[in-house]
């Protein structure tokens, strides 16, 4: 959930550097008598609100990435757990490198589909 909470600071930022750019294009068309305080004032506005949208972006990021990659360690685990139970019969016809590698194929798309999820979910708010 924090993850989502980053991305909605995110989106809030991404809608927000366009009106701020607009006033300062407003600011700029019109004479006003304390033009210079106000457009430094959206100049720095802009950056602030920059910055914290590309800290938020990339904390979102690693914190959905973080959850993806417990759900494939979880997965992993899982699998290898009931693989070491198997009996020699339930084994013929796999060897361990090719169990390995369905596993990590299938663990790896498992993480992705988490993170395609949350990517769908914010797409509404966007």
């Amino acid at each position: 959930m924090p993850a989502g909470l980053f991305q909605l600071v995110t989106i809030a930022c991404q809608c927000s550097l366009p009106l701020l750019g607009r006033q300062l294009i407003k600011l700029l068309e019109d004479s006003h008598e304390d033009m210079i305080r106000l457009g430094i004032m959206y100049a720095v506005l802009i950056f602030i609100v920059t910055t914290i949208n590309g800290v938020a972006a990339n904390r979102h990021l690693f914190l959905a990435m973080q959850s993806g990659m417990m759900v494939r360690t979880t997965v992993v685990s899982a699998v290898y757990s009931i693989m070491l139970k198997l009996n020699p019969k339930g084994k013929i016809g796999l060897s361990s490198g090719e169990v390995t590698n369905l596993v990590a194929v299938d663990s790896q798309k498992v993480s992705l589909l988490r993170l395609r999820f949350m990517n769908q979910c914010h797409a509404l708010f966007r």
